[in-house]
């Protein structure tokens, strides 16, 4: 598959390394020569010096006969032009980094389809869900939503003592009652598909897949299932923490975030208002007592 990555930062590397890897035909484009001297020194790909945005070099770049083209730059709006331009070239698809929280509202969708872009990738965004699925489960080793968020699948590790412990799928099912699917479980290196009759272990990685609510419903009676937090407080005023604590709050947490800088404290303050938010170094332990580090 031949793909084109626009900007060659930390997300990109990542990419181009594993994409060659999985020895796809592979396209850096890039502004800056001494970034490209680094990228063809030490992977076997082509490299393009120029505006990812410029038609001249996306052609050069061969965006005409590219199954996927990838725009990862730091800029959201070059990003999103230099998608626009690849599909007007003949890019079958495109992947556009949007980080920027003004356009990951109502406002993407419109953005997606006018442009017509085959996905957006926020990283703060992601790695934000990601923290907020292990608050909402802690005992869980992964989470993972499918279909719009209706159903997620968890991963937990079953303790020796676990009450699954020897139990086939059939006697789970007869014991603990609801509407879940256990879908994989993975046991040292190998990996199973369970029929009925397997029979669980302690140790055992077990993939559970249902709605939010059966997820519960089944941890609450594994009793695995510890109590959700009420107060959260996070240090410093990223963009991942402007998403998690939205997140936080939309699940009725109480968010408190500390953070030196005054101008990302007034526009948290703006964003967030139902957060707390504090000006201060969170790296002074007078002060995160004082706000409450205890509870």
């Amino acid at each position: 598959m031949r793909v084109i990555i626009v900007g060659s930062g930390k997300i990109g590397r990542y990419m181009v390394e594993s994409l060659v890897k999985e020895e796809h035909d592979v396209v850096v484009v890039d502004n800056s020569v001494k970034v490209i001297e680094e990228v063809t020194n030490q992977y076997d790909v082509m490299a393009v010096c120029g505006n990812g945005a410029d038609w001249e070099t996306l052609a050069e770049a061969g965006a005409a006969h590219a199954e996927l083209v990838a725009a990862i730059t730091d800029s959201d709006e070059k990003n999103m032009l230099s998608c626009f331009m690849a599909r007007k070239l003949g890019a079958r698809h495109t992947i556009a980094r949007i980080r920027n929280p003004e356009y990951n509202d109502a406002s993407l969708g419109f953005l997606k389809e006018q442009l017509n872009l085959s996905m957006a990738i926020n990283p703060e965004q992601l790695a934000a869900e990601e923290i907020y699925n292990l608050l909402r489960f802690p005992s869980a080793t992964k989470v993972e939503s499918f279909s719009r968020r209706n159903f997620e699948m968890i991963e937990i590790r079953l303790r020796p003592d676990s009450p699954l412990d020897g139990l086939n799928l059939i006697e789970m099912r007869q014991e603990y009652k609801g509407q879940y699917l256990v879908c994989a479980v993975q046991r040292g290196e190998d990996v199973f598909i369970p029929d009925g009759h397997f029979v669980l272990h302690g140790g055992d990685r077990v993939g559970i897949t249902a709605t939010r609510s059966e997820i519960s419903k089944l941890m609450k009676s594994l009793g695995t299932m510890q109590k959700q937090a009420r107060s959260v407080m996070i240090l410093g005023g990223s963009r991942t923490t402007y998403y998690l604590a939205k997140l936080l709050i939309s699940a009725g947490i109480q968010v408190k975030i500390i953070e030196k800088d005054r101008e990302i404290c007034r526009d948290l303050c703006d964003s967030l208002p139902k957060a707390v938010v504090l000006q201060g170094d969170g790296a002074q332990q007078d002060m995160l007592m004082e706000e409450g580090l205890g509870q």
